[in-house]
Protein backbone atom coordinates (compact mmCIF):
# COMPACT_ATOMS: atom_id res chain seq x y z
CA UNK A 1 0.00 0.00 0.00
CA UNK A 2 2.70 2.25 -0.34
CA UNK A 3 1.95 3.93 -3.20
CA UNK A 4 -1.31 5.20 -1.75
CA UNK A 5 0.87 6.23 1.52
CA UNK A 6 -1.79 4.05 3.58
CA UNK A 7 -0.02 2.80 6.81
CA UNK A 8 -0.72 -0.73 7.70
CA UNK A 9 -2.16 -0.46 11.16
CA UNK A 10 -4.51 1.89 9.83
CA UNK A 11 -5.42 -0.08 6.52
CA UNK A 12 -8.79 -1.01 7.89
CA UNK A 13 -9.87 2.25 8.60
CA UNK A 14 -8.49 3.60 4.81
CA UNK A 15 -10.98 0.75 3.16
CA UNK A 16 -13.80 1.92 5.29
CA UNK A 17 -12.92 5.45 4.09
CA UNK A 18 -13.06 4.38 0.85
CA UNK A 19 -16.01 2.60 0.92
CA UNK A 20 -18.23 5.63 2.26
CA UNK A 21 -16.10 7.86 -0.43
CA UNK A 22 -17.24 5.70 -3.12
CA UNK A 23 -20.48 5.14 -2.03
CA UNK A 24 -21.26 9.19 -1.38
CA UNK A 25 -20.15 9.53 -5.14
CA UNK A 26 -22.37 7.03 -6.27
CA UNK A 27 -25.33 8.62 -4.20
CA UNK A 28 -24.51 11.79 -6.06
CA UNK A 29 -24.91 10.53 -9.25
CA UNK A 30 -27.81 9.22 -8.13
CA UNK A 31 -29.48 11.52 -6.49
CA UNK A 32 -28.31 14.03 -9.31
CA UNK A 33 -29.98 11.77 -12.36
CA UNK A 34 -33.37 12.19 -10.02
CA UNK A 35 -32.80 15.54 -9.12
CA UNK A 36 -32.89 16.42 -13.21
CA UNK A 37 -35.97 14.30 -14.19
CA UNK A 38 -37.38 16.15 -11.46
CA UNK A 39 -36.90 19.28 -13.33
CA UNK A 40 -37.24 18.45 -16.91
CA UNK A 41 -38.44 15.88 -19.45
CA UNK A 42 -35.32 14.72 -21.29
CA UNK A 43 -34.75 11.86 -23.40
CA UNK A 44 -33.94 8.90 -20.75
CA UNK A 45 -30.50 8.32 -22.17
CA UNK A 46 -29.50 11.90 -21.80
CA UNK A 47 -31.08 11.62 -18.30
CA UNK A 48 -28.93 8.59 -17.15
CA UNK A 49 -25.65 9.49 -18.75
CA UNK A 50 -25.41 13.33 -17.88
CA UNK A 51 -24.48 13.28 -14.10
CA UNK A 52 -21.18 11.16 -15.47
CA UNK A 53 -19.68 14.34 -16.22
CA UNK A 54 -20.92 15.84 -13.23
CA UNK A 55 -18.52 13.60 -11.50
CA UNK A 56 -15.59 13.51 -13.89
CA UNK A 57 -15.86 17.26 -13.58
CA UNK A 58 -15.12 17.02 -9.77
CA UNK A 59 -11.26 17.42 -10.46
CA UNK A 60 -11.79 20.69 -11.63
CA UNK A 61 -12.70 21.73 -8.30
CA UNK A 62 -9.97 19.80 -6.85
CA UNK A 63 -6.90 22.38 -5.39
CA UNK A 64 -5.57 22.76 -1.87
CA UNK A 65 -7.19 19.62 -0.10
CA UNK A 66 -9.53 17.20 -0.73
CA UNK A 67 -11.04 16.28 2.78
CA UNK A 68 -13.17 13.34 3.97
CA UNK A 69 -16.12 14.90 4.11
CA UNK A 70 -16.49 16.42 0.87
CA UNK A 71 -17.99 13.56 -1.09
CA UNK A 72 -20.08 12.57 1.63
CA UNK A 73 -21.32 16.80 1.84
CA UNK A 74 -21.90 16.40 -2.19
CA UNK A 75 -24.22 13.32 -1.70
CA UNK A 76 -26.30 14.70 1.80
CA UNK A 77 -26.68 17.95 0.08
CA UNK A 78 -27.89 17.00 -2.66
CA UNK A 79 -30.22 14.69 -1.43
CA UNK A 80 -31.89 17.39 0.51
CA UNK A 81 -32.11 19.86 -2.13
CA UNK A 82 -33.83 16.73 -4.00
CA UNK A 83 -36.27 16.32 -1.27
CA UNK A 84 -36.87 19.57 -0.75
CA UNK A 85 -38.22 20.09 -4.46
CA UNK A 86 -40.31 16.64 -3.81
CA UNK A 87 -41.57 18.06 -0.75
CA UNK A 88 -40.57 15.00 1.41
CA UNK A 89 -40.47 16.72 4.30
CA UNK A 90 -39.48 13.82 7.05
CA UNK A 91 -36.92 12.37 4.99
CA UNK A 92 -35.71 15.84 4.50
CA UNK A 93 -35.09 16.30 8.04
CA UNK A 94 -33.02 13.16 8.40
CA UNK A 95 -30.90 13.61 5.84
CA UNK A 96 -30.65 17.72 6.62
CA UNK A 97 -29.55 16.16 10.44
CA UNK A 98 -26.74 13.92 8.83
CA UNK A 99 -25.97 16.53 6.41
CA UNK A 100 -25.51 18.86 9.46
CA UNK A 101 -23.43 16.62 11.10
CA UNK A 102 -21.04 16.47 8.18
CA UNK A 103 -21.05 20.26 7.42
CA UNK A 104 -22.26 23.38 8.57
CA UNK A 105 -22.96 24.80 5.32
CA UNK A 106 -26.34 22.85 5.40
CA UNK A 107 -27.92 25.46 7.16
CA UNK A 108 -27.93 26.81 3.34
CA UNK A 109 -30.74 23.71 3.30
CA UNK A 110 -32.91 26.26 5.46
CA UNK A 111 -32.89 28.86 3.17
CA UNK A 112 -33.89 26.62 0.19
CA UNK A 113 -36.83 25.15 2.19
CA UNK A 114 -38.17 28.39 2.59
CA UNK A 115 -38.23 29.63 -0.88
CA UNK A 116 -39.87 26.63 -1.84
CA UNK A 117 -42.26 26.25 0.87
CA UNK A 118 -42.81 30.15 1.10
CA UNK A 119 -46.29 29.87 -0.98
CA UNK A 120 -47.36 26.28 -0.72
CA UNK A 121 -47.28 26.46 3.51
CA UNK A 122 -49.49 28.07 5.66
CA UNK A 123 -47.64 30.99 7.50
CA UNK A 124 -47.46 29.42 11.21
CA UNK A 125 -46.37 25.90 9.84
CA UNK A 126 -43.59 27.30 7.60
CA UNK A 127 -42.19 29.44 10.49
CA UNK A 128 -42.30 26.55 12.96
CA UNK A 129 -40.67 24.09 10.52
CA UNK A 130 -37.74 26.86 9.94
CA UNK A 131 -37.39 27.12 13.57
CA UNK A 132 -37.30 23.25 13.72
CA UNK A 133 -34.81 23.43 11.30
CA UNK A 134 -32.44 25.86 12.97
CA UNK A 135 -32.96 24.43 16.41
CA UNK A 136 -31.67 21.12 15.11
CA UNK A 137 -28.71 23.17 13.15
CA UNK A 138 -27.92 25.27 16.48
CA UNK A 139 -28.25 21.79 18.78
CA UNK A 140 -25.91 19.74 16.28
CA UNK A 141 -23.30 22.48 15.99
CA UNK A 142 -23.19 22.73 19.94
CA UNK A 143 -22.51 19.42 19.77
CA UNK A 144 -19.78 19.17 17.66
CA UNK A 145 -18.35 22.63 19.00
CA UNK A 146 -18.33 20.51 22.64
CA UNK A 147 -17.04 17.35 21.41
CA UNK A 148 -14.24 18.92 19.54
CA UNK A 149 -13.51 21.24 21.86
CA UNK A 150 -10.24 19.83 22.42
CA UNK A 151 -8.95 20.32 19.62
CA UNK A 152 -6.24 22.93 18.27
CA UNK A 153 -6.87 25.49 16.50
CA UNK A 154 -9.59 28.21 16.60
CA UNK A 155 -13.36 27.82 15.33
CA UNK A 156 -13.33 30.00 12.87
CA UNK A 157 -9.90 31.70 11.13
CA UNK A 158 -10.14 34.88 9.47
CA UNK A 159 -8.25 35.21 6.37
CA UNK A 160 -9.33 37.98 4.57
CA UNK A 161 -6.56 40.07 5.16
CA UNK A 162 -3.69 37.72 5.08
CA UNK A 163 -4.63 36.03 2.39
CA UNK A 164 -7.60 36.59 0.34
CA UNK A 165 -6.75 40.34 -0.49
CA UNK A 166 -2.50 39.20 -1.33
CA UNK A 167 -4.47 36.28 -3.50
CA UNK A 168 -6.38 38.76 -5.72
CA UNK A 169 -3.31 40.48 -6.82
CA UNK A 170 -1.57 37.59 -8.29
CA UNK A 171 -2.57 38.11 -12.27
CA UNK A 172 -2.52 34.05 -12.09
CA UNK A 173 -5.00 33.36 -10.13
CA UNK A 174 -7.09 35.91 -10.89
CA UNK A 175 -6.84 34.44 -14.71
CA UNK A 176 -7.48 31.07 -13.14
CA UNK A 177 -10.61 31.78 -10.84
CA UNK A 178 -11.69 34.39 -14.13
CA UNK A 179 -11.83 31.31 -16.63
CA UNK A 180 -13.37 28.75 -13.79
CA UNK A 181 -16.01 31.64 -13.33
CA UNK A 182 -16.37 32.59 -16.58
CA UNK A 183 -16.67 29.08 -18.00
CA UNK A 184 -19.92 28.36 -15.77
CA UNK A 185 -21.20 31.50 -16.52
CA UNK A 186 -21.33 31.23 -20.21
CA UNK A 187 -23.26 27.74 -19.44
CA UNK A 188 -25.60 28.71 -16.78
CA UNK A 189 -26.78 32.38 -17.98
CA UNK A 190 -27.94 31.11 -21.56
CA UNK A 191 -31.72 32.15 -21.66
CA UNK A 192 -31.38 32.55 -18.62
CA UNK A 193 -34.76 33.76 -17.41
CA UNK A 194 -36.36 30.54 -19.47
CA UNK A 195 -34.88 28.85 -16.61
CA UNK A 196 -36.60 27.23 -13.43
CA UNK A 197 -37.01 30.36 -10.83
CA UNK A 198 -36.22 28.22 -8.22
CA UNK A 199 -32.87 26.94 -9.63
CA UNK A 200 -31.65 30.43 -10.34
CA UNK A 201 -33.25 31.27 -7.12
CA UNK A 202 -31.27 28.46 -5.38
CA UNK A 203 -28.14 29.37 -7.24
CA UNK A 204 -27.58 32.55 -6.30
CA UNK A 205 -28.94 31.82 -2.62
CA UNK A 206 -26.44 28.70 -2.04
CA UNK A 207 -23.12 30.30 -4.24
CA UNK A 208 -23.42 33.95 -2.57
CA UNK A 209 -22.83 33.04 0.98
CA UNK A 210 -20.68 30.35 0.09
CA UNK A 211 -18.06 32.83 -1.98
CA UNK A 212 -18.73 35.49 1.27
CA UNK A 213 -17.48 32.87 3.86
CA UNK A 214 -14.52 31.84 1.18
CA UNK A 215 -13.69 35.51 1.34
CA UNK A 216 -13.67 35.59 4.92
CA UNK A 217 -13.09 32.14 6.65
CA UNK A 218 -11.49 30.51 3.99
CA UNK A 219 -9.53 30.89 0.59
CA UNK A 220 -11.51 32.08 -2.33
CA UNK A 221 -9.55 29.91 -4.94
CA UNK A 222 -10.66 27.10 -2.90
CA UNK A 223 -13.03 25.61 -5.21
CA UNK A 224 -14.45 22.61 -2.98
CA UNK A 225 -15.67 25.61 -0.29
CA UNK A 226 -18.23 25.42 -3.61
CA UNK A 227 -19.66 22.34 -3.84
CA UNK A 228 -23.33 22.84 -2.95
CA UNK A 229 -23.16 24.92 -5.64
CA UNK A 230 -22.55 22.07 -8.00
CA UNK A 231 -26.11 20.53 -8.70
CA UNK A 232 -27.21 24.18 -9.50
CA UNK A 233 -25.05 25.11 -12.12
CA UNK A 234 -25.25 21.53 -13.24
CA UNK A 235 -28.96 21.58 -13.66
CA UNK A 236 -28.61 24.83 -15.38
CA UNK A 237 -26.42 24.07 -17.53
CA UNK A 238 -28.10 20.84 -19.28
CA UNK A 239 -30.76 22.97 -20.12
CA UNK A 240 -28.50 25.09 -21.90
CA UNK A 241 -26.49 22.01 -23.47
CA UNK A 242 -29.90 20.26 -24.49
CA UNK A 243 -31.13 23.24 -26.60
CA UNK A 244 -27.92 24.36 -27.91
CA UNK A 245 -27.80 20.60 -29.75
CA UNK A 246 -31.51 20.71 -30.11
CA UNK A 247 -32.48 17.83 -27.92
CA UNK A 248 -36.11 17.87 -26.77
CA UNK A 249 -36.79 19.31 -23.22
CA UNK A 250 -39.93 20.12 -21.21
CA UNK A 251 -39.38 22.20 -18.05
CA UNK A 252 -41.40 20.30 -15.55
CA UNK A 253 -40.82 22.38 -12.69
CA UNK A 254 -40.62 26.29 -12.65
CA UNK A 255 -41.07 27.61 -9.51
Amino acid sequence: MSYLRWEKEFLFQYLVAALLLFLSLLGFLLTLRQTLKSFYDFPPWLADLSPIFAVLALPLFFKYYTYLYDFPNLFLFTLGFLLIVTQRTFPFYLIFILAAFNKETSLILIALYLVRNYERLPRKTLIAQLLSLGLIWAVIMAILKIAYSDNPGSWLEFHLLNHNLRLISDPWTLAYLFAFSTGWWLLVSHHWVSKSIFLRHGLLITLLPLVILAALFGNLDELRMYYEALPFLFLLSMHTIAELYGINLALKYQN
